[in-house]
């Protein structure tokens, strides 16, 4: 009886382990998944899924927190699980950008299926949609590609605080934003490789200042 019981023990502990992934400041890192599906996680992101039900049942599910593009196997439905959103696909592109409060999926190739708490919606290659405080806003685009696997983050009418939040994760710094309004939307782009330059690009199209209180602080005024 004891061993049958340690055997149960073993085989849920097995079952119910995590397997985790996880980026660092301005890194970017590439996983392949149990059935040859491709993950590439953007800086400071989250990945992790079940091994058993890989294994055992071969439900393709994943949780993401931050930001990652996914190259998906035809096969049975794939899954990306973040907070109260999930991306569903059967083979595809597409990238998917969760933080919190935030969600956002462009697809690059076939048919994904968005779902938030409230809402879900169907969008095609060349389109994108997002979700903030569970309402869904869409637009089309021509990349192919997303651009920050080419050291470049883009955004599309995205909030500020987002915009802040991608160059946090990229320059591993803190940014204070209590003085100016972080729901302004911005349209554009920084580099990840110059940091003076990723500032000036978006700060001064904003008309906002930036100061270096040291090294890995910024504080932004009007």
């Amino acid at each position: 009886v004891a061993a049958s019981i340690l055997l149960i023990i073993g085989f849920t502990l097995f079952f119910n382990q995590n397997i985790t992934h996880q980026s660092g400041f301005g890194e970017q890192l590439a996983v392949l998944l149990p059935d040859g599906s491709e993950a590439i996680l953007n800086a400071k992101s989250k990945l992790y899924y079940k091994k058993g039900n890989w294994e055992k049942d071969a439900k393709r599910i994943v949780f993401l927190e931050g930001e990652a593009f996914f190259k998906v196997k035809k096969g049975k439905t794939f899954t990306v699980k973040s907070d109260k959103n999930q991306v569903s696909v059967l083979g595809t592109q597409f990238n998917v950008n969760a933080d919190s409060g935030f969600f956002e999926v462009i697809c690059y190739e076939g048919k994904v299926k968005v779902q938030n708490s409230i809402a879900s919606q169907i969008i095609t290659q060349g389109q994108a949609v997002r979700s903030i405080d569970s309402s869904f806003e869409e637009w089309k685009l021509k990349d192919r590609i997303p651009s920050w696997t080419q050291g470049k983050s883009s955004f599309k009418n995205t909030p500020l605080i987002y915009v802040l939040s991608a160059l946090e994760k990229q320059y591993k710094i803190t940014i204070n934003s209590q003085d100016i309004d972080i729901t302004q939307r911005y349209s554009g782009g920084f580099t990840h490789n110059n940091i003076q330059n990723a500032l000036h690009t978006i700060f001064d199209a904003m008309d906002i200042k930036f100061t270096f209180k040291d090294k890995d602080t910024i504080e932004l005024s009007n």
